[in-house]
C-alpha cells in the first residue's frame, strides 16, 4: 500500500496532516507551483520529504538552527524548573553530609544551567544520530514517530518498567539513545505499518529487556 507510513502516523494522531507545519508545506508548494494534497496521508508524505530535505542540510549552520527550534519545543524553561527540585538538592546536600545548604540566586541559576544543559544534549543525541547517514536505512516517518514518542518520555521507572510521561516541569534529561534497540523498534513499526507479521522474538524477554521498557514501542 501506497504511504503506509504516513497512514500509520495518521491512525496514530488524526490531527497531525492540519497541524501548523504540515499545513504550511502545502502553503508553500502551492506558491512554488508545486502539486498539493489534500488527503492525510499524502500531505504527511510531502511533509516527510521537507524533514529529509531540511534534516539532511550540507550547511552545519542550517542544522544548529534545527536544534536549536527542537531545544525550544522540548527543552525545559529556567522558569519553569519547579520549586521541588531545588529542595530535592538541599535534601540530597544533608544527605551527603554537608549540612542545611541555603540555595542562593546563584546557585539556583547553576543548578538551572545544568538541567537545560543535560536536556540539551541528551535530546541533540537524538537529533544527531537521526540526521545522520548511520539511520538512513530508517523510513523518514519511523524517525518522526520514534523522536516524537521518545520527547513524550521522562526517568525510567524500574519497578515498573516503562518510562514516565513528560511534561512542563520535568527536569530529567531525554532518555538515552539505544541504537540497538531502536533499530529493532523501527523494524517492528515498519512492519506493522505494512500489516506484516512482527517476528515472534519482537515479544521474547530478550527483546523486551533490550528496549528498557519503552513505552512508545511498536504500540
Amino acid at each position: 500500500m501506497k504511504f503506509e507510513g504516513e497512514q500509520f502516523l495518521h491512525q496514530k494522531d488524526q490531527q497531525l496532516h492540519t497541524s501548523d507545519p504540515v499545513e504550511h508545506e502545502q502553503e508553500r508548494r502551492k506558491l512554488t507551483e508545486e502539486e498539493t494534497h489534500e488527503k492525510p496521508a499524502e500531505k504527511l508524505a510531502d511533509w516527510m520529504k521537507l524533514l529529509e530535505r531540511t534534516h539532511g542540510h550540507d550547511d552545519p549552520r542550517v542544522f544548529e538552527r534545527i536544534k536549536e527550534y527542537y531545544h525550544k519545543e522540548h527543552v525545559i524553561n529556567t522558569e519553569d524548573i519547579p520549586e521541588g527540585y531545588y529542595e530535592n538538592q538541599q535534601r540530597l546536600a544533608r544527605e551527603q553530609g554537608h549540612g542545611d545548604v541555603e540555595i542562593t540566586d546563584k546557585m539556583r541559576s547553576q543548578l538551572a544551567e545544568v538541567v537545560v544543559a543535560d536536556q540539551e544534549s541528551t535530546l541533540d543525541n537524538w537529533v544527531n544520530y537521526l540526521s545522520s547517514s548511520d539511520s538512513d536505512s530508517f523510513p523518514m516517518w519511523a524517525k518522526y514517530w520514534a523522536f516524537n514518542g521518545m520527547t513524550k518520555l521522562s526517568t525510567y521507572d524500574k519497578e515498573k518498567h516503562a518510562f514516565g510521561k513528560r511534561g512542563e516541569g520535568t527536569v530529567a534529561p531525554f532518555p538515552d539513545l539505544d541504537r540497538e534497540a531502536l533499530a529493532y523498534v523501527v523494524d517492528a513499526i515498519e512492519k506493522k505499518a505494512k500489516k506484516e507479521d512482527i517476528p515472534h522474538a519482537v515479544d521474547s524477554p530478550e527483546f523486551q529487556t533490550l528496549l528498557k521498557g519503552y513505552v512508545w514501542q511498536y504500540h
